[in-house]
């Protein structure tokens, strides 16, 4: 896979989707561990 190869068409919609995905995800982790704490105490 070279730059050449990868349009900007595909790429911006596709790294959209993987920030999305990325963000949505650590939000959980981070309110996972925040609940968890916060039980433990």
């Amino acid at each position: 896979m070279t730059m050449e190869s990868i349009d900007l068409e595909t790429a911006i919609p596709v790294g959209l989707a993987l920030l999305i995905i990325i963000g949505s995800f650590l939000m959980m982790f981070t309110n996972f561990w925040t609940t968890a704490l916060k039980n433990k105490k």
